[in-house]
């Protein structure tokens, strides 16, 4: 019977890097996604990374740009009512 697939949300540390192996061992095929928010992490090492751990495959998405456009306004201003606080 062929393995059940499972996206794990990938940050990679230790605890993902982990989950992976230990999901791997539970019979399930784990792809790795990673979210760019910009936090000028080494993407590569982190995709590589989920690879070595056993994923058979490992996403990386730009997460930057939906961002940027949540706490901007129209009139290109930045917006604080959005993490509740006050203008």
């Amino acid at each position: 019977m062929p393995a059940k697939k499972l996206v794990l949300a990938y940050s990679g540390g230790l605890d993902t890097s982990v989950a992976i192996r230990w999901l791997k061992d539970q019979g399930w095929d784990v792809i790795a996604f990673t979210v760019d928010l910009g936090e000028k992490k080494d993407l590569e090492a982190i995709q590589a990374r989920a690879l070595k751990t056993g994923a058979s495959a490992a996403y990386i998405a730009d997460g930057r740009l939906p961002i940027a456009l949540l706490v901007t306004t129209e009139n290109g201003t930045s917006s604080r009512r959005l993490f509740g606080n006050s203008p």
